[in-house]
């Protein structure tokens, strides 16, 4: 008997893999797309505004990417193409 080396996952499955793109070398999720788009406005701005001021320091400045390497690793390291996947299936996204 041929036994498949690999089990399909059921419609049903909220683990399947979301569409999304490959950016070098990285795949990316729509759901995680948005969010990293969110983080360019809600800190990005802000942290470019304050950059153009005359007491724009050093400190103020690793302040500002620390907030942004942060909240960045936090949503790549977030399952989103689980929570992407998860409504496709459920019929909300």
């Amino acid at each position: 008997m041929n036994q498949p080396t690999e089990f399909p996952c059921p419609e049903t499955c909220p683990n399947r893999k979301a569409t999304g793109l490959d950016l070098f070398g990285w795949h990316v999720d729509p759901l995680e797309l948005v969010l990293h788009g969110m983080i360019l406005i809600c800190l990005g701005i802000p942290a470019a505004r304050a950059s153009v001021k005359e007491d724009f320091g050093i400190e103020q400045g690793l302040k500002w990417l620390t907030a942004i390497a942060g909240a960045s690793t936090l949503i790549r390291m977030s399952p989103t193409d689980r929570i992407d996947a998860y409504l496709k299936l459920s019929g909300k996204g």
